[in-house]
């Protein structure tokens, strides 16, 4: 009777999901992970790439031949991996209450046990939210427990419809997005995306993540359904429902769960608020490991585990932010096919500079052909 289980045992919870990062992460170790590898390719419909910046940045970029991914929490998006949680909750708890009752028809004899357990509501409330807030402990972490594989992003913009506006962003980038990220000094720097696919999987070869993938941010324009939404995740947390009440699947529970984590790891970095929509934004996720959790696994007798990837810190507005430099120590130059030099008073000072910076590079110079000059009193 699992369904019992986690009430007379609140920490099976918390052993029942470190098993399951355990499997999650030495399968990616292994590489038996084909699936992980399809997701760290760029959507086939991008081309290009458009990571909008400033010169400065621009020059700490070639100069290191990385790119920084900033840590999730220090992104202009305050709703950055929380956006599925409250549902996913709801809906776990649904699930789990609805199993306990499948399981009551099946066995009447168990109903005066749930109920001195405090009834099936409560069960279902306390587990069911148990659970999942472990899953979130463990995957996002709070200000007392961090994450085990802490989530750092790399945002690019695209343009990549036929639209006469894509086609215009194309070619001059776009307004909202130099404003944003560009300051006084804009520019936007334009990657070939088959490149990026390359050193991506290069990356993936030296260094232990959990997860490494890059896809298109999906907004959230309405209250979200997990079921509706993201049906595959929901068969896995009611398979998961299920077989912690009653084992009824070929598939172990370990498995079952293993699945369910990824998925919700992959959708929650993927997630934005609406508000952003106008972005389009395609990133790149990395999850970087900790050396706890690498500790663990070299424990478990996990063997080969590559190293995982330092953490560096730089000075912003509020603080230090945390960042990973990626592909900085492949030996491969990114992947820029052109820079176009964004609007402002001095735009063609400013295209003088970054030509330089690239003179020995081959990389194509254009100026952004949008008569943006900002206000008077910038």
């Amino acid at each position: 009777m699992r369904e019992l289980t986690l009430v007379l045992l609140g920490g099976l919870a918390a052993v029942i999901v470190l098993l399951v990062l355990e499997r999650c992460v030495r399968a990616i170790q292994k590489r038996k992970m084909q699936k992980l590898v399809k997701k760290g390719t760029v959507p086939e419909r991008h081309k290009e790439l458009f990571h909008y910046t400033s010169i400065s940045a621009l020059k700490g970029i070639l100069d290191t031949n990385s790119l920084w991914a900033t840590k999730t929490n220090h992104l202009n998006d305050q709703s950055e991996m929380e956006l599925i949680w409250p549902s996913m909750e709801e809906q776990f708890v649904e699930q789990y209450e609805a199993e306990i009752l499948a399981f009551l028809q099946r066995n009447p004899d168990s109903k005066g046990a749930i109920e001195r357990k405090g009834g099936v509501a409560h069960i279902a409330n306390a587990d069911g939210s148990r659970i999942v807030n472990e899953m979130h402990l463990k995957l996002v972490g709070d200000d007392e427990t961090p994450s085990v594989a802490p989530k750092y992003v790399v945002s690019f913009a695209t343009h990549s419809s036929d639209s006469p506006s894509d086609e215009y962003h194309r070619a001059n980038g776009m307004l909202s997005q130099w404003r944003a990220y560009g300051g006084h000094e804009p520019v936007a720097i334009v990657f070939n995306s088959a490149g990026i696919d390359e050193l991506l999987r290069a990356e993936n070869k030296h260094y232990l993540y959990w997860p490494l993938l890059i896809g298109d941010a999906t907004y959230l324009e309405k209250d979200l359904s997990v079921k509706d939404q993201f049906p595959s995740l929901f068969s896995s947390l009611r398979a998961c429902a299920r077989n912690f009440i009653e084992p009824r699947d070929k598939e172990s529970l370990e498995e079952l769960m293993s699945k369910a984590y990824q998925e919700a790891s992959d959708i929650c970095a993927l997630l934005k608020h609406f508000g952003f929509h106008e972005e389009k934004e395609c990133r790149i996720v990395v999850g970087a490991m900790t050396e706890s959790l690498r500790g663990m696994l070299a424990a478990a007798g996990t063997e080969n585990l590559n190293p995982v990837k330092e953490v560096h810190h730089r000075s912003g507005r509020s603080g230090l932010i945390p960042y990973v430099a990626l592909f900085e120590d492949l030996g491969q130059h990114l992947p820029i096919k052109r820079i176009i030099v964004g609007p402002s008073r001095n735009q063609h000072a400013h295209f003088r500079v970054v030509r330089e910076l690239v003179s020995r590079r081959g990389i194509q110079v254009q100026k952004s052909g949008t008569p943006y000059v900002g206000s008077a009193a910038a």
